[in-house]
């Protein structure tokens, strides 16, 4: 009988020693993480920026986006627990999570592949299933983008000449009862604030809208002008530049200058000779 008890013994001793370490194992593996019994699941669907009348309801999609990597990681953290592919309809689940608050997020990108996450928080208990609230991928060339608008004006001139025939000067020709009209054909100018490098052009019919711009930054919007011409210089017209105007950009979807900040309204006048 001892010895037998005594043979019994060692085992009580290692199933106590089993029984610790699942113990500490299962202490270790608190908080979230994969091990569980819970579930998340969701769907995402697309937003496609055509132009600038963007319409979060009008611009999405009425199905899912499939093939879209979704990611979850705990709540106060960033390492990334698992992913995955949506399917046919957008749908993605995540299994085997335990008790705790998740993110599960999708990556959208601009056209200059800056990418945006687009997040949902999740709280979910020790088992079941928890619905995650849709996720919008985003796609376009508008995304993420902005606008500056503006105005284009011309001023005329004419010369006049002394007794003897000769010019004199230049005056200005009032058209329609006024000193300046909205320019036809005019050549506007966006660049880089920075280091001026040119961006885009628009001929302009009185107005002008530079699209498709990178928030955050500040634009040098400029135009091409005739300028009245000194009664000494052989040429009839003189090109160069008007006066460079900065246009800060802030927020995407935007139109800027933006007036309900209190941003002037962006006006260009140039000089034509008659």
């Amino acid at each position: 009988m001892n010895i037998l008890l005594s043979k019994i013994k060692p085992c009580f001793g290692y199933l106590a020693s089993g029984l610790s370490a699942l113990m500490l194992f299962a202490s270790c593996n608190e908080g979230e993480g994969l091990g569980g019994r819970a579930s998340i699941e969701g769907y995402v669907y697309e937003v496609v920026h055509f132009d600038d009348n963007y319409s979060f309801w009008a611009d999405t999609t009425k199905n899912g986006k499939a093939g879209v990597k979704v990611y979850i990681t705990a709540e106060d953290d960033d390492q990334v627990l698992d992913n995955i592919d949506t399917g046919p309809n957008g749908y993605y689940r995540f299994d085997y999570l335990r008790k705790g608050q998740y993110r599960v997020y999708a990556e959208s990108k601009d056209k200059w592949d800056n990418q945006t996450l687009e997040i949902k928080n999740v709280k979910i208990g020790s088992s079941g299933t928890s619905i995650a609230e849709p996720i919008y991928y985003h796609r376009g060339d508008i995304y993420n983008t902005a606008m500056i608008k503006g105005r284009v004006w011309v001023k005329y001139y004419t010369k006049f000449e002394d007794n003897q025939g000769n010019t004199a000067g230049y005056i200005p020709v009032r058209i329609n009862g006024q000193d300046s009209v909205p320019a036809t054909l005019a050549r506007v100018f966006c660049a880089n604030s920075t280091d001026s490098t040119y961006i885009a052009d628009f001929r302009s019919n009185g107005e002008f809208v530079f699209k498709e711009l990178r928030p955050n930054k500040t634009y040098e919007i400029y135009a091409i002008t005739k300028v009245k011409i000194s009664v000494d210089s052989p040429y009839k017209n003189l090109e160069e530049r008007t006066p460079v105007q900065t246009v800060v950009v802030r927020e995407p979807y935007k139109y800027y200058p933006d007036p309900e900040v209190g941003d002037p309204e962006l006006s260009i006048t140039i000089i034509e000779n008659l």
